[in-house]
């Protein structure tokens, strides 16, 4: 797999990409792909995405793109993102393009927003949210009981669907083993409630956690992370039964929902406006927020632990609010500080960003994302242009997708489709020759942006509104 211009692998990125990267090629887990296996499924994908944004097979020069694209991930010198590197080629993501994307980020002020956010953790894409409050309720009052019954399957097989039924005062959602089913079952909990003792949540339908999910390639988390999730969002509907939830009621559902999943397909970040500039002015859910993740283990919150937690400024605050909030932030780190107005001045439709807060986003948007190994091109300029040229093509291409996946509401399909959103990012850029150099740096960058916008031309698409981020790459760079 390594050309002479390779590095050599570490032992770190070998198993790193073992683990990481390499599908099982059968439910056993016994016999898996190779790294030439790997990378001729990504570059399968990116086939994929161009023959069906165009309509019609590859011709020669279009395939010379690819091998020159896929000669340089074999030197290590640009990578897909770890999404696409996982996902992609996959027959599930041709119907569910989500699960090849990062990150997104939506406002979750309505049961349908719920229901998204759980499937987008459910597809590996990391979701940013914004609390919206106004319609979402808690339980009726006469709801004081609520019963789990778990599963005692083996094996999959079970329902896909749910099922659900109403019957002598007790409300019956019977789960189905799918992924489908859990985000919508998740957003029934949420939308019009009946007047019902109690609500009996089955989930025996599921398969056992550790089985092997053959379109996605991961293992099953089990019917009881599930129960323990909608357990934290149980509690909090009854205790705010007949009662408007409030910020922290979203954050704290939607942070439920991460619980569920496993580390990857869990990343959120919670944000939260703060309007006021003094002390004074701040709001009692303004407070909450702040110490939102302070001794949450001992006040029995831990699921606070699966978004990082950011506050957006909107107007700039008096001295004495940063002062105190780096007093109170001191042992937790959280929450970040987000200029909304700057944000804003350079993304007109934002409203919030990814977990790793490098993509300004609107709600209901998405992000994806490539990388390319700057120090790697060091005494060649023009190979590093090329490179960023050719990222900027693939990344614009991995836009050309519907997000009409019979679960999302309309609205990402329709935001995916006008702002065709790339993010090229430098990797290794603190040893690259031109890091002092800003003329350098644009020029570079500007390659990126004349791939991508060459590649909406040519399709005849919109030209993405942005191309290019610094990504704080983890994974990925680890296996570089």
């Amino acid at each position: 797999m390594h050309g002479s211009n390779s590095p050599a692998p570490s032992a770190r990125a070998i198993f790193t990409e073992k683990r990481t990267y390499l599908r099982p090629l059968d439910e056993d887990s016994t016999i898996f792909e190779t790294p030439s296996e790997a990378l001729d499924r990504v570059i399968g994908h990116q086939r994929w995405l161009w023959e069906n944004a165009q309509g019609r097979a590859l011709n020669l020069v279009q395939e010379a793109e690819l091998i020159e694209l896929r000669d340089l991930m074999v030197a290590k010198k640009v990578s897909a993102s770890g999404r696409v590197k996982w996902m992609g080629g996959t027959d599930i993501v041709k119907h569910r393009a989500s699960a090849a994307f990062n990150c997104s980020f939506t406002e979750v002020g309505t049961p349908a927003d719920v229901v998204d956010v759980f499937w987008l953790l459910l597809q590996g894409c990391g979701v940013g949210f914004l609390p919206v409050p106004g319609l979402l309720t808690g339980f009726p009052s006469t709801l004081k009981t609520v019963e789990f019954d778990g599963s005692s399957r083996y094996d999959k097989g079970g329902a896909e669907d749910n099922v659900e039924t109403i019957e002598d005062g007790v409300w019956t959602i019977v789960f189905g083993d799918s992924a489908k089913a859990w985000s919508k079952g998740a957003g029934k909990l949420l939308a019009e409630k009946p007047r019902a003792h109690t609500l009996r949540i089955d989930l025996s339908e599921l398969r056992p956690g550790g089985k092997r999910l053959k379109g996605y390639g991961w293992l099953s988390s089990g019917w009881e992370p599930l129960r323990d999730g909608l357990k934290i969002i149980t509690d909090v509907l009854i205790r705010r039964a007949d009662q408007l939830l409030d910020a922290i009621d979203i954050g704290d559902i939607v942070n439920a929902l991460g619980t569920v999943l496993s580390s990857r397909r869990s990343a959120q970040i919670w944000l939260h406006n703060l309007a006021a500039t003094k002390i004074e002015d701040q709001s009692a859910v303004d407070g909450e927020f702040i110490d939102a993740k302070t001794d949450r283990w001992e006040r029995g919150l831990g699921h606070r632990e699966q978004s990082n937690n950011s506050l957006v400024f909107w107007n700039k605050p008096e001295r004495e609010v940063i002062r105190d909030l780096l007093g109170r932030i001191l042992h937790t780190g959280e929450p970040g500080f987000v200029n909304g107005a700057a944000a804003k001045r350079r993304a007109p439709e934002f409203v919030g960003m990814n977990p790793c807060a490098e993509i300004l986003l609107p709600s209901k948007g998405f992000c994806n994302l490539m990388q390319v190994v700057f120090h790697r091109f060091n005494g060649d300029l023009s190979g590093l242009l090329r490179a960023q040229y050719l990222a900027g093509r693939a990344n614009y291409r991995q836009t050309c997708v519907t997000m009409r996946d019979g679960v999302l509401q309309l609205q990402w399909d329709d935001n995916q489709k006008l702002l065709r959103l790339c993010g090229v990012s430098p990797t290794g850029y603190v040893a690259w020759e031109g890091e002092m150099n800003a003329a350098m740096t644009e020029t570079v960058a500007d390659a990126a942006r004349n791939g991508a916008n060459s590649m909406a031309d040519e399709l005849g698409t919109p030209r993405p509104r942005r191309v290019t981020q610094v990504q704080p790459a983890g994974t990925v760079s680890k296996v570089m």
